[in-house]
């Protein structure tokens, strides 16, 4: 049909910070993930591997766990 691979490729997302987790603002298409390219588009800072889904959240005014919510469950009141 002149064409090559229609079809089966595959949506891949780069992964920059190496933390298995990928950049929904940066994808390829392709039939294997190139290097630095995984197959979800989790990660919310790819700048950053310890900001990813698999981490515990922290208070450090980030969204540590890419839930969308900063420093959830693990702020303290001070009196």
């Amino acid at each position: 049909d002149g064409q090559t691979d229609e079809d089966v490729e595959t949506l891949f997302y780069a992964d920059t910070d190496s933390d298995g987790y990928g950049d929904p603002a940066n994808t390829i298409m392709d039939c294997r993930p190139p290097a630095g390219y995984v197959d979800n588009a989790l990660d919310c800072d790819d700048d950053n591997s310890n900001v990813n889904p698999s981490m515990a959240e922290v208070c450090n005014l980030v969204d540590d766990d890419c839930d969308g919510d900063i420093d959830e469950g693990v702020q303290l009141t001070f009196y």
